[in-house]
């Protein structure tokens, strides 16, 4: 015999009312997903806590009655057990189902001696294993904030760790764009920041190419490829070579003033020795005023020599200093 009912919303109990003359019991729900399969024979009376909606109870015998009415499990439950009614041994090895676990009550925290639901008290250390996580399921509501204190140690503290992501996890579309209005500062914002990258870390093959090709060179540096034209202002221009930079001091406040003139010597060796440089001679004694002049060496040995002859119009101590404008 098969029959349906609806159980009403606020009753969580089907009972079905037998003839005793049967062998099995099966109760379906409207899915037709079996919820319970008793094989109890000659029970006159099956009881199975629900939820709200439709069923179909089969049975080889007559079913003469079906209802649905309200239980309070917790009420039930605190009396039974609080009265030592039941014991651990005395329940049936998976005879608590599911629909016999009331649902946690949202208010009760994680307190196992008060409210429903299961607790964090009732699971077992290492209990939930990854097979038990439905995918999707950990959203980021569920996720704590890092506390800021415990570093990249998975072991304490929250928050999603270092070793949490895997090498290559991180692609571009997960990168927030820059926001063009915090500047620098990485605790605000988006982008990525000055100071989440390593000194040296940005090769000449990182940058693309003002064509919009890349640089196969593994060389440090900006190349002339990377620069579109009117890109270089002259606030952004360093040509002063530093191999070249020299100060010095001459003369005397004696008089008379036997050191009206100073004859340094700048000189560059290495790859570079030949390159066109400009140099320059500035006075760095306030009202002094200097006129130079100079003579240029090459040698064997790869070095060209500068050789300066500064004078001054005026007895005392003057200070000077020379550089050259690298021009190549």
């Amino acid at each position: 015999m098969e029959k349906k009912i609806w159980v009403k919303p606020g009753h969580n109990c089907l009972i079905v009312s037998l003839s005793g003359e049967q062998t099995y019991e099966k109760i379906f729900d409207a899915n037709g997903k079996l919820i319970c399969h008793s094989r109890s024979r000659g029970e006159t009376e099956l009881r199975e806590i629900v939820q709200p909606g439709q069923y179909v109870v089969e049975a080889d015998g007559e079913v003469t009655k079906i209802r649905s009415e309200f239980i309070d499990l917790e009420a039930k439950t605190k009396r039974t057990i609080a009265e030592d009614k039941v014991a651990a041994e005395g329940i049936k090895m998976h005879a608590v189902v599911s629909a016999a676990i009331a649902e946690a009550d949202g208010a009760t925290g994680q307190d196992t001696s008060k409210g429903s639901g299961i607790k964090t008290g009732h699971i077992q250390n290492d209990a939930i294993g990854e097979d038990k996580i439905r995918i999707n399921a950990i959203t980021s509501s569920k996720i704590k904030e890092a506390d800021g204190i415990s570093g990249q140690d998975t072991n304490r503290g929250c928050g999603i760790k270092t070793n949490h992501i895997q090498n290559d996890a991180i692609t571009s579309n997960k990168i927030k764009e820059a926001d063009s209005t915090t500047g620098q500062n990485i605790d605000r914002g988006c982008g990525i920041k000055s100071g989440h990258i390593q000194n040296g870390a940005i090769t000449s093959s990182k940058i693309r190419n003002a064509d919009g090709s890349l640089d196969a060179t593994a060389d440090h540096g900006i190349k002339t490829a990377h620069l579109n034209d009117g890109t270089v202002t002259s606030t952004k221009l360093s040509v002063v070579d530093p191999a070249g930079t020299i100060t010095g001091t001459f003369g005397s406040n004696e008089s008379p003033d036997l050191e009206m003139e100073d004859n340094p010597v700048v000189e560059f060796s290495g790859s570079e020795f030949d390159k066109i440089r400009i140099p320059q001679v500035m006075p760095t004694t306030s009202g002094v005023r200097l006129s130079w002049s100079f003579q240029v060496q090459t040698t064997s040995e790869k070095k060209m020599r500068y050789y300066f002859s500064i004078k001054k119009d005026a007895k005392g101590v003057s200070g000077y200093l020379i550089r050259f404008v690298k021009l190549n």
